[in-house]
């Protein structure tokens, strides 16, 4: 009989036979514009991410973007699009609620994962971060995977505070402390703070006592999400806030006084980005497939280089996250978001009574 063939070394990269078939398929596309919500990507990083991926994988495609927000707007205009039989996307993520609709509409498909992986290593922990089911109960990471964190510490003007009063603050302090009487900005529709109840020792009744001290101490509320809060605090309408930390970092690198710092109460609110993949597609799939799995990975790391920030992503180690680390906050052990479905459908409510306990 034959000699069984030898197992690979150790050391040697074991073939990929499904990635193979995928990115042959890819390349045999005839219609290489590839479609997602991209509106707020800098023409250079799209130029960048088109010319990357025909460095790595011989494919010349142009990058074409949905007018609308990636996060709030996609999965809405995804799942119209679908029920028209319209195929406007072939890369899609966005806010778990909207993809849990997009699920439960036959508007996502489950892709050949195996394949992905040979995109990048860190697919596999991309999807094995997504621990969300589904409303039917099955495993929202058979249609997605998480590619980003979104994550909401405090936001500084380094100029009106100092490292003393900074000294193991807590979002308690923020509301309850005198110190902080008059300092405090918070976003109108409450950013981060929706998430409040899902954290340790809170509940929904602690999230509205919460706010309305906030309110008694003197916090102002501002519009504009992260950004408004780091602009009110660089105005001086305050000198601390909820906000992201990669939008303070990116004011930071412009020259503005502010930094992040974090918050000593063991955990930080934040959210999860997810890139899910649409059923109905403008290229063939495995085109698709291909660009959101390159997209979510390599290609973030692209834009964010490009931009001098970083990728807060399941699996990714830098400066930042390391950071984070030190100040005793794992990304995502200590980050409090939806992981369950029914927390999902909370989130709207829990920012509305928010917003109602602060107006009020």
């Amino acid at each position: 009989a034959p000699a069984a063939p030898a197992a690979p070394a150790a050391d040697e990269p074991v073939g990929n036979a499904a990635f193979d078939a995928l990115l042959k398929a890819a390349q045999a596309e005839t219609n290489t514009e590839v479609v997602g919500w991209y509106d707020g990507v800098d023409p250079d990083t799209i130029k960048a991410w088109e010319a990357a991926f025909e460095a790595e994988y011989g494919i010349d495609v142009k990058v074409s973007s949905i007018p609308g927000h990636a996060s709030r707007d996609a999965g809405v205009q995804a799942l119209a699009a679908f029920k028209a039989n319209k195929a406007i996307a072939d890369d899609i993520g966005g806010n778990a609620d909207l993809m849990l609709d997009n699920i439960e509409a036959g508007a996502l498909r489950a892709p050949d994962w195996a394949a992905l992986e040979g995109v990048s290593p860190l697919i596999a922990q991309y999807r094995d971060a997504l621990i969300l089911e589904n409303r039917h109960g099955g495993p929202m990471n058979e249609f997605c995977m998480v590619s980003s964190f979104y994550v909401w510490p405090l936001a500084v003007n380094v100029n009106r505070t100092t490292a003393a009063e900074l000294k193991g603050v807590t979002f308690d302090d923020l509301a309850y402390d005198p110190k902080w009487k008059d300092r405090v900005v918070t976003d109108a529709r409450f950013l981060g703070v929706y998430a409040f109840p899902m954290a340790p020792g809170w509940d929904s009744d602690r999230q509205i006592a919460w706010v309305k001290a906030l309110k008694a101490n003197g916090a102002k509320a501002v519009s504009g999400g992260s950004t408004g809060v780091i602009q009110a605090i660089l105005s001086g309408e305050g000198d601390i806030g909820i906000a992201s930390s990669s939008t303070t970092l990116r004011e930071q690198k412009k020259g503005a006084p502010v930094d992040w710092y974090p918050p000593s109460d063991g955990w930080v609110p934040g959210g999860i980005g997810l890139t899910c993949f649409p059923t109905l597609t403008g290229t063939g799939s495995e085109l698709a497939d291909l660009w959101s799995a390159w997209q979510a990975t390599t290609g973030a790391q692209i834009q964010a280089d490009l931009a001098g920030g970083f990728v807060t992503a399941p699996g990714v180690v830098n400066d930042y996250t390391e950071q984070m680390a030190a100040a005793g906050l794992d990304l995502p052990a200590n980050l409090v978001y939806a992981y369950k479905a029914e927390d999902v459908e909370m989130l709207g409510p829990w920012r509305q009574q928010a917003i109602d306990a602060f107006t009020e």
